[in-house]
């Protein structure tokens, strides 16, 4: 009988455990502060995993967990238990080394070897589908039989079914901007060229868009193509998305003159987060939704970003050189992980996001990271609450927590801080009662006092 992988039966281990599958071997994380948002847990030799390097992780519908190693070759993860595939069982597979994985809409794994050899994986078993010459940097585009990868070199490797194989081709695009190359919905390919030119392939024709049509005149700075297909681009002046023939112009409000676009980020659903004009801002249905204060403060001098995982709340997860994990919130909150938060290494390879919202990452020389999001936080005095020895706890209509104590003191909580109020009369050993009405007042029993 077929064992459901562990990550498949997270819905009746929550009625149970109140906590997905995956998440089990992360109450074992070390090292992770008790007031930070997300545990970090490393699985490693102890855990079935090799102490090789992870180069990438996916997930296929079934529910496994794939990753890939350097040296060590595909290990299947169901949540508790790694399975090792590699050349020495998979002759298939050819390499102890992966440099790829890639999931298509139809579900099959997508295995790109160090040999640069690419093999399929479905429900039939391991298949290799080219035997070499083929390195990929990402699947651009699916659909049933057809799979676009770009390449590393930034050229196009386009791979077609055939009878029980597959057959691929190369396609050069010229002067690529090897991290602007986006497919839009109906598989068409957009990309930069160096001289911030704008060109197209698609069915084996290329174009150049000397001068596209609502563009005229003005420099490309950013290409993208959002999570619906959508096709954006940035330039010295404005925000611009593709409608049929052309570019529109798309003026979310809130700036006075022009947009000069830094940098584009897809986010969930049809949303971008935009940086420019020195602000970092998520647009959704045409109009700004969200800031971050934060990312601008701290981040707007990050180059190139080494990796985005968009998750599936709409925020992402990001890196830089030695930057460690960094998350953008989709409300503009800014998370940084680094190994003063349990990270066992700043220089982060990749983020992947599983079906459980746990973000998955690998680093160079070690094993593979999980990191979820915390169930429980704590209120402690690390927050300011000067009694930990709670009596009642309530909300009030603006959402801020009232926290009765033993000691007679009353803090009110809200967003992360506690500010601590002394009552008259209250320095007793007894304890203090709040609570609060829907007009919004707050009251307060206290002992030999009264109601106040």
């Amino acid at each position: 009988m077929h064992r459901a992988p562990r990550v498949l039966i997270h819905a009746c281990a929550l009625a149970l455990l109140l906590m997905p599958a995956l998440a089990l071997g992360a109450l074992a994380s070390v090292d992770t502060p008790a007031n930070q948002d997300y545990l970090v847990r490393i699985w490693g030799a102890d855990e079935g995993m090799p102490m090789a390097s992870v180069t990438d992780v996916a997930q296929t519908p079934d529910g496994y967990l794939w990753c890939g190693t350097l040296v060590a070759g595909l290990m299947r993860f169901d949540g508790v238990n790694f399975v090792s595939f590699s050349a020495a069982n998979i002759p298939e597979i050819q390499s102890e080394g992966i440099h790829k994985l890639a999931v298509d809409q139809a579900g099959r794994l997508w295995i790109n070897t160090l040999n640069n050899a690419l093999v399929v994986w479905d429900a039939t078993g391991f298949q290799s589908a080219v035997a070499t010459g083929v390195r990929v940097n990402r699947l651009l585009w699916s659909a049933g039989d057809e799979i676009i990868f770009l390449e590393d070199g930034g050229k196009l490797f386009r791979l077609q079914r055939t009878g029980q194989g597959w057959s691929g081709e190369s396609i050069p695009l010229p002067e690529v901007k090897a991290r602007q190359v986006y497919a839009d919905a109906e598989g068409r390919i957009w990309y930069l060229r160096t001289n911030n030119v704008l060109a197209s392939w698609q069915q084996g024709k290329h174009l150049t868009l000397d001068s596209p049509p609502g563009l005229e005149v003005r420099q490309i700075r950013q290409l993208a193509a959002d999570r619906l297909g959508q096709v954006w681009v940035g330039t010295d002046q404005m925000l611009a998305r593709w409608q049929g023939d052309r570019f529109v112009p798309v003026d979310p409000g809130g700036d006075q003159g022009q947009l000069t676009i830094k940098r584009i980020v897809p986010a969930g659903g049809g949303s971008l987060w935009v940086e420019a004009n020195g602000r970092m801002r998520r647009l959704a249905e045409g109009r700004w939704v969200a800031e971050s204060s934060a990312w601008k403060n701290d981040f707007s001098k990050l180059g190139l970003l080494q990796f985005v995982c968009v998750d599936s709340e709409g925020g992402i997860w990001t890196g830089a050189r030695d930057s460690g994990l960094i998350q953008l919130s989709p409300d503009g909150a800014v998370t940084r992980l680094t190994t003063r938060d349990g990270l066992p290494s700043n220089s982060l390879l990749f983020a992947s996001e599983d079906r459980q919202g746990n973000i998955w990452s690998g680093y160079a020389r070690g094993g593979l990271i999980q990191v979820r999001p915390r169930l429980f936080g704590t209120v402690a005095k690390a927050q300011g609450l000067s009694d930990t020895l709670v009596s009642t706890v309530c909300q009030d209509t603006e959402g801020a927590v009232w926290i009765g104590t033993h000691s007679g003191t009353v803090a009110r909580w809200q967003e992360g801080r506690c500010t601590n109020i002394d009552l008259p009369a209250s320095r007793t050993s007894r304890p203090t009662v709040v609570t609060a009405d829907a007009a919004g007042r707050k009251w307060f029993g206290v002992p030999n006092v009264g109601l106040l």
